[in-house]
Parts: C-alpha cells; structure tokens; sequence
C-alpha cells in the first residue's frame, strides 16, 4: 500500500539501501591477501589528503565484508551492511537478537579507525569483550589495523598499550573507570586513554538506560568510624514488620513506627532519636534497616570468600570492586557476619550519561532499544533505526501462565521442563536472580532432571554452559547472565524438535530485558518457542498489583489447575512492567539533572588538572592564584574604597600573613588611605616574596613541585567538594516541605560551595608556596 507520508525509519531504510546496492556492486575478490592490507594504506592516505570518510564508506564496508569472508567465513548480509552504515552515522542500530550484530559492528569500526583516531566497542561484561576480540582480532588484523582487550585485570603498562590499538574492545565500567584514574594521575604522561573519538556500544540500551541508574564512584579510605552499626545491627534484628517498621514496597524504602522510634530510644537511653546531634544515629539505623529488609543475599548481592560482593541487576553478574556507598555496604557486611571494611570516600564520580557524552561520536545495537528511543534522543542525541531481520523470525511466543502462588509456579515449570527432556529439545529457564535460579534448581534436582546452573557463584563455566545449551536434551538455568550477547547455537536434530524452548520463571522491571531472554530462542529463523511462568508471590507483582490480580481472579474465577493464561492478567502484568519503567525513567532523570550541575564542575577542574600537568612552565599559574587569593582576602577585608577603618587593616594584616607563611611589616595607616593603596602595597610586598622563594628552588626541580602542590591541593579539595555535594543531596528534598524547589535550592547551593573550592584552591596553592623552605642538602641534591 503506498503511503503519503512514509514514516521516519522507513525514509532511512529507504535511505541506507541505496547505499548498500552501491556497496554490492564494489568487488574485491580478485585482491590478494596482501592487496587487502595495502587498500587500508590507501583509504588513510586519501583522508590525510582530505577525503571524508562518508565518500569512503561503500569501498571500506566491501573491503572488510570481503576479509570477513576469507579470515571468518562470514559475508554480510545486506540488512548488516544497513546496520553498519546507520553505526557510522552516530545512530542506534535496533536489530534483533541473533542477527549477527557483532559482525555488523567491524564495518563502521574499521571505517572510523581510517582518520588516525582509536574506536572504542563497548560490551555489557568482560566475557563478551573477550569473546569478540577473540573473534574478530584475525579479521582486523587481515585488514591490517590494530585491535586490542582492555580488562580489571590488566596492569598499567600492558592498559597503556591496549589503549594505543585502532579498534579497542571493553566494558562500559572499565572504560569509565578508566577515565576517573586518568584524572586522577600526577603526571600527564601516565594516562592511559587515548582522545574519546567514537563509541560503538552494543547491548545500548542496557548501557546508556538501564545501568545508568547508578554512577561510577572510585573511592579511597575514611577517616569516619562506623562502629555504631553494630548496635545498629542488632537493634534491626529484634524489630518486627508492620510493628516496628512498615515497607513501601513500590519504592522500596523503610520507615520506623511511632513504636519503632520507641524501641529505640529505649534501646540506645536518648530522649528523641530525630535531635540534631543524633544525625549519625539516625543515618546508621536506615542503613541497618535497609541493609536487613530491602537488600538480599543472593539477589543484591553474594557473600564470596568472606566478602560481600555486589551483584549487578542487569548483568547478573559480580560487579568487581564496586560497593554500596553511604555505609550501606559496611551494614550488610555487619548483617553478614563477615568482616567490615573500612568506609570510603568519593575521589571521583561520573554518570555513563555524561561519561559517553565526552565522545565526539556514539552509537550503539541492541536488539530492544525502541521502546526507549525518546530517551536516547532526549539524553544523547541519536535517532534509532529499526533494521529488517535477514530471515522472518519463526519464534512463537506463548501468552503468560500465571499462578496463585510462587510453589504452584515452581511445580508446573519442573513438570513442563521434564516434558521437554524426555523428547530431547532443549530449554533455556531464565531466573531473575540467583536465590531462584537455585530453587529451581532444587526443585530439578528433586525430580532427576539432569541441569546445568549459570550464575554469579559459578561464572567460571559460562562459555562451556552457553556452548552446550542448544544441545539436544540439555537443561540450563540461569540468570540475567544468558539475557544478552549470548549466541546459543543449536545442536543437530534440535530444529525437527521445535528449537530452543525458553522458559522464563519471573517478569523482570522492564520488559526489554524479557524480550532479551525470549531473544535467545529462535535466531536467523531457527525455529524456537518462548512462555514465561509467573506468580502472584512474584515481588515485581507484590510491589505493583498483586491483590488487583487476586480480586480478579477470585471474582471471575479464574483459578484452574495447570495456571490461566489471561489477556487481562498479562494486561494488568505489562501495566506493572510499564509503572515501574515509568519510575525508573523518573530515577534516570532526576539522577542526569543534578549530575548535568556536577559535570559542569567536573569538566572545569579536570580541564585546569589536565592544563597544570601538560604546562612546561607553572610558575606563572602559582603566581596567578596568589594575586586571585589577595584581591579575594583585599574585597573581603576592605568593603568601603575610601576611609579604612583600623580593625579593618588589622584583620586584613592578619590574613595577608597567613597567605605569606610570615610575620610582615604592618603599613602606616596615614600613607595608605584607600582600598586600591592597600591593595598594591600588599601586591609589592608579594611579588617581592615570591621571587625571593622563587631564587632558592633549584630549576630541574621547579617544575615537578610547583606541579605536585598545585595538583595535589586540586585533589585534596575536589574529594572534599564531592563529599559536600553528595551530603546536601542526601537533605536536599527536605526543601520541599517549605515550598522551596529542592533542585533550585541544590543548584544555588552546588555553585556556591564550587566558587568558594576554587577560594580555596588559589589560597592553598600559594600559602604552601610561601611556605616552601629549601635546605642547603636539597639544593645540593
């Protein structure tokens, strides 16, 4: 049917296949291996020379499809070829699980590395990284370009080198963190990363949504004792639900009762827990009650060799080095009865928002990003494009069954699983966390069924488990770990049996990352069949609907041995998917809107970091801070510009000389009358000392001082200025019982703390200049 009006994405798939004929109709075939190489040399030349790369772009993309099919054995296909060209033009490519993305992914990345500059893939977790820079390295390197791993447990150097590869494989966190250590360095030679040029992030939408729910946080040690949490602790134990304590279960949060508040000022002797001088108190009795009633082991996280290990929601994975910040790692660890590590510090902090907005280009694939294209183009500015599949998808997904209770669900999924198993198709059961992977496993193991468990405890397997998967007669259990970038391939037989048939035993918070799961089954139009399990004990519908859904099946009876598949119970399942999706955007928003004021400052001081590191003369910005510092304590001292008053002078003197690091002549008020007099009488007297310092610093060591009190003093208050951020945002949403918009009141009060940092950074630098003293023995030396 001919459309008026052709909507956005079929105007670029309209598009993109013009470009793609011009592609096919370029043949490489005849190159030699050799020839392939020095085609490369070629392509940088002519953008040296001034060529862009789109005027490239159909020669490059048939060059790689061409070594692809030599080195791999793989052609692209023309709706690859599509999402390749969409990459490189800083789009999300939106193509669906099994299509072969990350081969998609070779043609913008190599097209990218022609103008010098490095490309970054990245990948959800280390185990994809590997597994596609394993893949893919022969590929790039017939094509003669450079391409390394970058992974937690690499040293500096073997990083360093990593980073100065044309095509650079990682993990959003590695790359992140990356970026945090490197403004963190004391010399600029020791930073690892190479400029952020472009990003191709795959599994976008779990990257750039879904994670960037929490920031990236590199934390050194504190001086704060947390003691108190054991008290804390063992208060919490002794305290009852609904009696001492009720739970919001939508959002997630614990509130004392007017009983709860009793118990503990008994507990503790105190006449009222919400005095002012009990603000510790109170802050380490939420973490308490937290880190025992919302947070679980083996859903939130995992006690590992003595240590309380985070598990990422979206990756099911351990997040390596991570830890709850506001002391509420330290109070699991106390719930756990495993040993407390000291509190942390913030040393540096970042969004993935903001941090793969630092890239001149992104773009991204996933197989679910649609849903959330307005996000994406509101936050990051790319348009999504929605890519035809090679073959028609012969999946066939089946409505929920739904369940009165959690044991009902459990039983019924035990006795289809062992349906499967005894004609041999194998079945993918798909856990949200690892507690219930392992009843499940539990409930197999009861009835004989022979399984494999993928899980954070046992990640060690995961390529042997993911391999065998599609194997005729196989059973695997896991959690969120096989949701995304794992091709499961069928074994022989397998497709005359119906294909992969997965089971998914809970809704997760949004439905992408159900339609990931159901995504393992049924790719390049494998056959495959998808059902998901669900019960009204599932906390996704304890927190959004369950007693709606109970009252509706009681009222039109529902309740029918083997569970119900309803279109009004799935309905009213999606709408609690949907309410939850909404609320974590909100999370999302409020989150970006009060990092955006960070970012501000973050550009700000790691610019002027990077600046003190790269200058070869930094004598001249000391020198700069120390005339900032007297003009600041000069207007903060003097307020009229005529007819000083003596205390006035007095209190100046007094903090002129501590600037100096020395007891200085006071003027004579008679011969300096005026606010500008005083001002360059304290100037002369500055610049005078700060030669005379200046003279007895020996010159090869100048330099790399001047550079080591001006950074590290940056560092010093940085780390204190987001400590004092963080602790007026913890308070900051008290404002709005006074009317006042919290967000304003944190606005205002951010840019005053950040102006009197920048105060300080100037006074400090140039007092521990005054205050340089260098002995005969180190001039020597």
């Amino acid at each position: 049917m001919f459309k008026l009006f052709p909507n956005y994405n079929e105007r670029q798939i309209k598009r993109v296949k013009k470009l793609v004929n011009k592609i096919n109709k370029v043949d490489y075939s005849s190159l030699s291996d050799e020839e392939i190489k020095n085609q490369t040399e070629a392509f940088k030349e002519r953008v040296e020379k001034g060529e862009k790369l789109d005027s490239i772009l159909s020669e490059a993309f048939a060059l790689v499809r061409e070594a692809s099919y030599r080195v791999l054995g793989k052609r692209h296909y023309d709706v690859q070829l599509m999402g390749g060209i969409v990459l490189h033009e800083g789009k999300i490519s939106e193509m669906k699980t099994g299509e072969g993305k990350t081969l998609v992914g070779t043609l913008a990345a190599y097209l990218n590395t022609l103008n010098g500059h490095s490309v970054h893939i990245v990948t959800v977790n280390e185990y994809l990284a590997k597994r596609d820079y394993e893949e893919l390295e022969p590929l790039y390197t017939a094509l003669g370009v450079t391409s390394s791993v970058i992974h937690s447990e690499m040293d500096y150097e073997q990083k360093k080198q990593a980073y100065r590869a044309s095509i650079v494989f990682g993990t959003n966190n590695e790359f992140g963190f990356d970026y945090l250590r490197d403004n963190m360095v004391r010399r600029y030679e020791d930073r690892v990363q190479t400029p952020l040029n472009f990003a191709i992030i795959d599994e976008v939408d779990s990257i750039l949504i879904d994670e960037s729910r929490t920031p990236l946080v590199i934390s050194g040690p504190s001086s704060e004792t947390s003691e108190l949490l054991f008290s804390t602790d063992a208060l919490v134990k002794t305290m009852k639900k609904n009696t001492h304590y009720e739970v919001d279960e939508e959002t997630q949060q614990v509130y004392l009762t007017e009983e709860g508040i009793a118990r503990t000022e008994e507990f503790f002797h105190i006449d009222n827990l919400y005095a002012p001088d009990k603000v510790r108190l109170t802050h380490f009795l939420n973490q308490s009650l937290k880190a025992n009633v919302i947070m679980r082991k083996d859903k939130d996280y995992i006690v590992s060799h003595g240590t309380v290990q985070i598990i990422d929601e979206f990756t099911g994975r351990m997040s390596k080095g991570r830890r709850f910040s506001n002391n509420l790692h330290q109070a699991i660890e106390v719930k756990e009865k495993v040993k407390m590590q000291e509190e942390t510090t913030t040393k540096a902090t970042i969004t993935y928002q903001n941090y793969f907005r630092l890239y001149d280009k992104i773009a991204g694939m996933t197989g679910t990003a649609a849903t959330e294209k307005e996000e994406l183009k509101q936050v990051y500015k790319v348009d999504t494009v929605v890519i035809p599949t090679n073959k028609p998808i012969s999946r066939k997904d089946n409505d929920d069954l739904i369940f009165p209770t959690k044991e009902e669900k459990v039983k019924y999924i035990t006795l289809k699983v062992i349906e499967l198993h005894e004609k041999g198709q194998p079945v993918l059961v798909g856990t949200t966390t690892i507690e219930e992977s392992e009843e499940i496993s539990r409930a197999f193991t009861q009835s004989h069924v022979p399984h494999e468990v993928l899980n954070a405890k046992n990640h060690e397997k995961e390529a042997e488990i993911i391999t065998n998967a599609g194997q005729k007669g196989s059973v695997t259990i896991a959690t969120n770990m096989a949701g995304r970038g794992t091709d499961i391939k069928l074994g022989e037989g397998v497709q005359e049996l119906g294909g992969l048939f997965v089971i998914g035993t809970s809704k997760n918070e949004n439905r992408r990352v159900d339609n990931q799961l159901r995504g393992r089954s049924g790719r390049q139009g494998d056959k495959g069949e998808s059902q998901f399990y669900v019960s009204l004990e599932d906390e996704l519908m304890i927190r959004f609907g369950a007693s709606k859904a109970k009252s509706m099946m009681e009222r039109f009876n529902l309740y029918e041995e083997g569970g119900i598949s309803s279109s009004l119970l799935t309905k009213l399942f999606a709408n609690a998917q949907r309410q939850l999706e909404g609320s974590n955007y909100e999370i999302r928003k409020r989150l970006l809107k009060y990092d955006d004021i960070l970012s501000l400052q973050r550009n700000l001081v790691y610019t002027e970091r990077t600046n003190l590191l790269k200058k070869d003369d930094i004598i001249s910005s000391v020198l700069d801070l120390a005339h900032q510092s007297l003009q600041h304590i000069v207007n903060t001292h003097i307020l009229e510009t005529n007819g000083l008053e003596k205390n006035e002078v007095n209190n100046l003197h007094q903090a002129i000389q501590s600037l100096l690091q020395m007891e200085v002549e006071m003027p004579n008020q008679d011969d300096y009358d005026t606010k500008e007099e005083m001002l360059a009488y304290y100037t002369d007297m500055l610049n005078t000392r700060f030669k005379e310092i200046e003279s007895t610093i020996p010159q090869e060591i100048k330099n790399d001082l001047l550079r080591d009190i001006t950074v590290s003093n940056l560092d010093q208050l940085w780390e204190r200025h987001l400590d004092h951020l963080d602790d007026i945002r913890q308070g900051i949403h008290l404002y709005a019982y006074s009317q006042t918009d919290p967000f304003r009141e944190y606005q205002v009060r951010a840019k005053e703390a950040f102006d009197n940092m920048l105060r300080q950074f100037a006074f400090d630098v140039a007092a521990t200049y005054y205050g340089i003293t260098v002995s005969i023995e180190e001039q020597a030396k």
